[in-house]
């Protein structure tokens, strides 16, 4: 799935969706606070996330009887998909307070991820191919149609914010980096970088950035032809931020408060209100299917 494209292409880890498709508002919040309910709520993402996961699991079931166990002893739990449409200050390397930023740094923890599995094998590529179709299929016959279809229909409303947001955010950056400076933090690329940079790749020009513990070893698969080949657990991973890091994050939470970063970007983001309703008729065709889906594929989670 597609995420919205203004700070390097991560959803918000806090981020929500509600599972009830709340009243469109053109009332703007007077400051950049992710707890309210968003205009693009309409988009329900925890229910595609059920979606995608009951599919999954019906087709790693299938490669399982079929002699292919990997994909579903690897199979980590359901975890609820956040909205990555929703405003979040994450996404905007926000701070909720000094305490915050200096504790955070300037990076995100990593959450553990399931293993890597590539195949040398010409049988489990067809049986994977035959699962995948199986999985749609016992779903209903539009499953498949429908869940794409979702899926396309947020990437049309994300276009649509990220035009409306890039230009703020570019502004923001150029901003951010200005208020730095004048207080006493000195810009170490050049003035192509300076023009270029991205929030989450800021750090770096500035300071000397901390580590990720515990580290993740580098896996090479062996590649014996008819093999199905599994990495290592991807480990969850916390980030350390340098000392020099965590005096940066607490200027950029103070310089967000003079000179209005976020409030700027959550107003620009506010521009979701056109974004839906240029797509409500599609979102009024799509939901109530979406919604029998997801009943579906919540009674096969709950069964696992």
């Amino acid at each position: 799935m597609s995420c919205l494209l203004v700070a390097g292409c991560d959803p918000a880890p806090d981020a929500t969706s509600p599972e009830s498709t709340p009243e469109v508002t053109a009332s703007l919040p007077t400051s950049a606070d992710p707890s309210g309910p968003q205009p693009v709520d309409i988009y329900q993402a925890e229910k595609l996330g059920q979606v995608e996961y009951a599919q999954l699991l019906r087709r790693n079931t299938c490669l399982a009887e079929a002699g292919y166990p990997q994909n579903l002893t690897t199979m980590m739990e359901y975890r609820p998909q956040g909205n990555y449409l929703r405003f979040h200050p994450l996404n905007y390397l926000g701070f909720a307070s000094e305490e915050d930023a200096r504790e955070r740094g300037m990076n995100r923890d990593r959450p553990a991820e399931p293993p890597y599995i590539i195949s040398f094998d010409p049988g489990y590529d067809a049986t994977l191919e035959r699962c995948e179709a199986q999985a749609w299929s016992s779903l209903g016959d539009d499953a498949r149609a429908t869940y794409e279809a979702y899926v396309n229909l947020g990437s049309q409303v994300n276009d649509v914010i990220v035009a409306r947001v890039r230009p703020v955010l570019r502004a923001g950056v150029a901003s951010l980096i200005e208020c730095l400076e004048q207080n006493g933090f000195v810009f170490r690329g050049t003035d192509e970088e300076r023009a270029g940079v991205g929030l989450l790749n800021l750090a770096p020009y500035f300071v000397t950035t901390g580590h990720y513990e515990p580290t993740q070893e580098d896996w090479e698969p062996e590649r014996v032809p008819g093999t199905v080949q599994v990495s290592p657990p991807v480990v969850a991973q916390d980030w350390i931020p340098s000392p020099e890091e965590r005096e940066l994050a607490v200027a950029v939470y103070r310089c967000d408060q003079q000179t209005g970063r976020l409030d700027e970007a959550w107003a620009a983001h506010h521009a979701q209100v056109e974004a839906i309703g240029r797509f409500e008729s599609t979102f009024a065709e799509l939901n109530p299917k979406l919604d029998a889906l997801a009943a579906e594929a919540s009674a096969i989670i709950a069964a696992r």
